[in-house]
């Protein structure tokens, strides 16, 4: 079920939208489990140590963070 009706919509332009959403998991093996999954599935994520980063095909910025990375 997609609720927004965005099927087909297409990438969004930078000026609207939700822009960014962060996202904060329990652990650092939860961080490193959603990259290993963002790659298995050929999708580009960006890990600088603390954030694991990638594009929703909206083009929206998912950021994620370990609790236990703080």
């Amino acid at each position: 079920m997609n609720s927004w009706n965005s099927a087909g919509a297409g990438k969004r332009r930078r000026a609207l939208g939700l822009g960014l959403v962060r996202i904060e998991v329990p652990t650092d093996d939860d961080l490193h489990s959603l990259g290993d999954r963002l790659r298995h599935y050929g999708l580009d994520g960006r890990n600088d140590g603390r954030v694991l980063g990638f594009d929703d095909p909206w083009l929206n910025r998912i950021e994620v963070t370990s609790k236990a990375g703080e």
